[in-house]
C-alpha cells in the first residue's frame, strides 16, 4: 500500500485514532530484557494528532536549556544541536492494517532528515482511550536492537 492508497479507506469510517493523543510513555527495552530506558526521561511530553488520512507527532525532553543569545528562533551550533537532540517530531499521510494491527506512518516532513520519504510502521495496542505503538523492527541504537514503545492517552 503506498501513501495515499488508503484515502478512501472504508476504514475511516470508523476511525479508532482520530483525535489528539497525550504521551504517557516513551521507552525503549533491548531485545529480550525486560529493563527500560527513557531516551527522553520520564517525564516526556509529546502529542499526536489524527485525521482522516493525515497525522502529525511532536514529542520533547522536559528541561532542554534556552539559547543564550537574543535570537528567539536561532542558538548556537551547540546549543540548537543539544535542543534537536531532545525533540522529536514528523508528519505525514498513515495506513492502518487491521489484520496485523499494524499503523504504518508515511513520513513527509521530520526534524530527522533520515525519516523523510520513508514508512515508519508500529504495532497498535488499543485499549478504550489508551494506545501503545510499539516499532515492528528492532532499531539500531549504539549498537544494540532496541524496541521503542509510546503509550499514549486521548485528549
Amino acid at each position: 500500500m503506498n501513501a495515499t492508497s488508503h484515502a478512501r479507506s472504508p476504514f475511516l469510517a470508523h476511525n479508532p485514532f482520530l483525535g489528539a493523543w497525550r504521551l504517557l510513555e516513551f521507552y525503549v527495552s533491548a531485545e529480550g530484557r525486560s529493563e527500560r530506558n527513557y531516551p527522553f526521561g520520564r517525564d516526556a511530553q509529546g502529542l499526536i494528532l489524527y485525521g482522516d488520512t493525515q497525522m502529525s507527532v511532536q514529542m520533547m525532553q522536559q528541561g532542554r536549556p534556552k539559547y543564550s543569545g537574543k535570537d528567539t528562533h536561532r542558538g548556537s551550533m551547540e546549543e540548537m544541536a543539544a535542543s534537536a537532540a531532545g525533540y522529536m517530531a514528523y508528519t505525514g499521510s498513515y495506513a492502518f492494517d487491521a489484520s496485523s494491527s499494524i499503523i504504518t506512518h508515511y513520513v513527509e516532513t521530520s526534524l530527522n532528515p533520515e525519516w523523510v520519504g520513508t514508512p515508519l510502521e508500529r504495532f497498535v495496542i488499543l485499549q478504550g482511550d489508551t494506545m501503545e505503538l510499539r516499532t515492528v523492527q528492532p532499531l539500531d541504537v549504539n549498537g544494540e536492537k532496541v524496541y521503542a514503545s509510546l503509550v499514549w492517552a486521548r485528549v
